[in-house]
């Protein structure tokens, strides 16, 4: 009952938010926290865009978001290579959050979309995993090109 109840109920957190209301006290103190957020954030976030533009601009496998906030880059790379991207980063060291994450059941129906949780890493290792990364993403793009060029052409 418990299960199905949290997933149906939309009411707020109360005790949660009073928490935050104690705690911040004014609109000023949530501000300044936001700040330091930002602070901390927007250098992991300028290294995912510089790495990704520096390694994969010139190529035609895959466009992201370059976030103004939040915690994670969208990353969509060739449809039908997400899955491959991931397995390959993974053999190198590197664990992103599953394939589809974002869509309802984890079902990307174009298995194109990686999303990128920068903020728990630190700067060298993120510099690290996005090379990673994007080298992934390129061998994964080239793979599935290869295996389109190798299908067999459709009969008439």
């Amino acid at each position: 009952y418990l299960g199905h109840r949290t997933v149906r109920t939309i009411v707020p957190d109360k005790v949660n938010q009073l928490a935050h209301a104690k705690f911040f006290q004014t609109t000023e103190r949530v501000l300044a926290h936001m700040e330091e957020h930002r602070r901390i954030l927007a250098p992991k976030a300028d290294i995912v865009d510089a790495a990704l533009s520096e390694r994969l601009s010139e190529w035609d496998v895959a466009r992201w978001d370059r976030p103004r906030g939040g915690y994670f880059v969208s990353l969509y790379c060739v449809p039908g290579s997400a899955t491959r991207t991931i397995a390959l980063a993974k053999e190198c060291g590197v664990d992103l959050l599953p394939p589809g994450a974002c869509f309802p059941y984890g079902a990307d129906p174009s298995d194109s979309h990686i999303r990128i949780p920068f903020a728990p890493l630190g700067e060298d290792d993120l510099r690290t995993a996005m090379r990673v990364l994007a080298l992934c993403t390129l061998l994964a793009a080239l793979e599935q090109e290869e295996s389109r060029r190798s299908a067999p052409a459709p009969s008439s």
